[in-house]
């Protein structure tokens, strides 16, 4: 795939351990699916592909501080964030406040609080229609 230009969604931990060729047309993801991480154990997760350019993107279930270790990962040059098993609005509020994607489903969701995106347009359009 790299190779060929696509832009690709590979786990951090995998492409460290493989040497997984990344540069801008990678997203670099970490999930979280059942404990919340520190702020500092994902910064470290990402910190050997910094020069590398890629978007880091970071899932984590909705409990405990999920809010602000999210929230502090938006100072992130290029980052994508979301919360998972929550109301489906807070990744919409998360996009709003900079994270660079917001994932949506095509047909059944992939991750707990993924809303279908023709919901996603349909929220979109109404914040920002003008």
């Amino acid at each position: 795939m790299y190779d060929s230009g696509f832009i690709y969604d590979v786990e951090a931990k995998f492409a460290k351990r493989y040497e997984i060729n990344v540069d801008c047309r990678t997203i670099l993801s970490l999930h979280y699916f059942s404990d919340v991480p520190s702020l500092e154990e994902v910064v470290e997760l990402f910190e050997p592909f910094k020069g590398k350019d890629p978007l880091f993107k970071v899932a984590i279930i909705g409990k405990g501080k999920y809010k602000e270790v999210l929230s502090s990962l938006l100072s992130l040059k290029k980052v994508a964030v979301m919360p998972m098993g929550v109301d489906p609005l807070e990744r919409i509020a998360f996009g709003i406040l900079g994270s660079r994607l917001i994932y949506a489903s095509v047909i059944e969701s992939t991750a707990p609080g993924q809303m279908n995106y023709r919901e996603v347009k349909r929220t979109l359009d109404c914040i920002f229609r003008t």
